[in-house]
C-alpha cells in the first residue's frame, strides 16, 4: 500500500489526530493487533517532542501530531503488525509551514 496522499502539512501550534489505514493491506479476518510510531528530522528521532500519542483501531493507527519546527519536513514511519502475523511498514512525510504571522 502506498499512502495517498503521502505527505502531511501542519502548523507548529496545531495538534492534529490523522490516521492511517491500513484497509489495503489486510487479508480477510485478519486485523491490526500493534502499531510502533515514530517521526525523524533527518537521522534525529523526535518522537517525545512530535507525537502526542498513537494507538489502534482496526483497520487504523491514530496518530496524534503536535509541535514541530517551521520549514522542517519529518519523516513519519509506522510498524503494524496484524493477528495473522503480518508485518507492515508505512512512511509519510509531514511538512510544518507557518501560514501567516
Amino acid at each position: 500500500m502506498t499512502l495517498n496522499p503521502n505527505s502531511y502539512t501542519k502548523q507548529p501550534w496545531e495538534e492534529e489526530t490523522i490516521k492511517i489505514d491500513f484497509t489495503e493491506r489486510l487479508a480477510a479476518g485478519d486485523s491490526l493487533s500493534s502499531a510502533l510510531v515514530t517521526i525523524w528530522e533527518g537521522t534525529t528521532e523526535k518522537t517525545t517532542e512530535m507525537i502526542g500519542s498513537s494507538s489502534v483501531e482496526n483497520p487504523y493507527v491514530i496518530v496524534k501530531l503536535k509541535a514541530g519546527e517551521d520549514g522542517i519536513n519529518y519523516s513519519l514511519r509506522v510498524r503494524a503488525t496484524t493477528s495473522n502475523g503480518g508485518k507492515y511498514e508505512e512512511d509519510l512525510v509531514v511538512r510544518i509551514r507557518q501560514i501567516g504571522q
